[in-house]
């Protein structure tokens, strides 16, 4: 790696995607994990989250009460908010990591954007765990 002494490590700022990562893996560790849908009701009534959806809840969060958790309106929230390009970023990074399905073009929401359809497909592959996604979003993010 090429050095410059002007350089100053305190200010190199990890790139947000990375953050929403570990906030992501944070989500699915408090509510839960789902394959299928990007956000249901559990067994508690709580929300569980598919990796897509913890990322998508971890980025609008602080907008989004437990009160309106409902798919729709997850879903419009995603739609109609300003962090889908965060979301994107993101799960392009995992799709970029697990790159299981070639350089895939496919676009798994109109409103994510192109490369994001291998994190959907690893995260609903028949025998995938939570744990699995918990720390792959987390290895992902520390890469």
């Amino acid at each position: 790696m090429l050095y410059d002494p002007k350089w100053n490590p305190s200010e190199i700022k990890t790139a947000p995607w990375r953050d929403l990562l570990r906030a992501a893996a944070d989500v699915l560790e408090r509510y839960g994990w789902g394959q299928g849908r990007i956000m249901k009701a559990g067994l508690t009534g709580q929300p569980i989250f598919c990796l897509a959806g913890a990322i998508s809840y971890a980025a609008m969060q602080d907008r989004m009460p437990h009160a309106q958790f409902s798919e729709d309106s997850f879903i419009l929230h995603i739609r109609n908010g300003d962090k889908k390009h965060e979301i994107n970023e993101a799960l392009q990074a995992v799709s970029s990591n697990l790159y299981l399905y070639g350089k895939d073009t496919l676009t798994a929401w109109k409103w994510y954007g192109k490369d994001t359809l291998t994190a959907w497909k690893w995260n609903d592959a028949t025998g995938r765990t939570k744990e699995e996604v918990i720390a792959k979003l987390r290895e992902v993010a520390d890469a």
